[in-house]
C-alpha cells in the first residue's frame, strides 16, 4: 500500500476529501473524523482544546472510545485543510497521542505564511498572507 497508516482529521475541514482519497490510496485504510463538540454515537469521548486563528475563542476537538480503538499502536498520518500556525494540529497530535497513536506523518491542502516553511508537513499548494490591501505580504 502507499500510504501504511490510519489517517485523522478535523472536522468542518476541507480536508475530509484529501483523507479520503489516502485512505483509497492506501487499500481503504481507515480514516478518523475529529469532531468540534461530542456527537449523540460517541461513547467514552476523549477531547482536548484548541485555539484557531480562524475562530475567536477556543474550541475542542473530540473522538469517541471507538475510534480511539482503532488509534492505538496504529501509524497516524494527521491531516487538515489550512496549516498556518499549526495550533490546530497540536491538539490533534494531543488527541493521536492520549489514545496511543505513532504520528508518522502531517499533511494539509494548503500551508499557510510560514507554515510553508516547516519540514514535517506535506502540503499541496502554498497560500500566501495578504495585507488589508490585498497585496500579499
Amino acid at each position: 500500500t502507499l500510504f501504511p497508516y490510519t489517517t485523522l482529521f478535523r472536522s468542518g475541514s476541507w480536508g475530509i476529501p484529501l483523507a479520503c482519497e489516502l485512505s483509497r490510496l492506501s487499500g481503504n485504510k481507515p480514516y478518523i473524523v475529529l469532531r468540534k463538540e461530542p456527537k449523540l454515537y460517541m461513547r467514552g469521548v476523549i477531547k482536548t482544546t484548541v485555539d484557531s486563528i480562524t475562530t475567536d475563542h477556543i474550541q475542542i476537538l473530540c473522538m469517541g472510545e471507538d475510534d480511539a480503538h482503532l488509534l492505538n499502536g496504529a501509524r497516524v498520518l494527521a491531516a487538515d485543510d489550512v496549516i498556518s500556525t499549526g495550533n490546530s494540529l497540536k491538539s490533534m497530535e494531543t488527541l493521536i497521542k492520549q489514545v496511543h497513536g505513532n504520528i508518522v506523518g502531517r499533511i494539509c491542502v494548503l500551508a499557510e505564511g510560514n507554515a510553508a516553511e516547516r519540514d514535517d508537513i506535506m502540503y499541496l499548494e502554498r497560500l500566501p498572507l495578504f495585507n488589508a490591501d490585498g497585496s500579499v505580504k
